[in-house]
């Protein structure tokens, strides 16, 4: 019998370790970009479209309504938009942002 689960974390560990051997410095460079603006004391501004939009909840609820997380909600830009294609758009649109 195949064990899926076991499959599936086996496979999660691979796609890690591509992402640490491929974006680690970018990530890193993100990072020390993101503690240099706490430390200034500015704010950070977060969006995504659909299901990129899901990040933007996470670092603003889930880290404990961090203060400096500002939150770009735009009813176009959630999962609920219908149709679905018009996130895609918004995204696009410039100056949106």
């Amino acid at each position: 019998m195949t064990d899926y689960g076991f499959e599936n974390l086996e496979y999660s560990v691979e796609i890690l370790k591509r992402i640490q051997k491929t974006q680690y410095d970018k990530i890193k460079i993100a990072a020390i970009k993101m503690a240099e603006v706490v430390e200034k004391g500015n704010a950070i501004f977060a969006f995504g479209c659909s299901h990129a939009g899901i990040i933007t909840e996470e670092l603003f609820y889930r880290t404990g309504g961090f203060a400096l997380i500002n939150p770009i909600f735009n009813p176009t830009l959630m999962l609920n938009t219908r149709p679905v294609t018009m996130t895609s758009k918004a995204e696009r649109l410039e100056g949106f942002g």
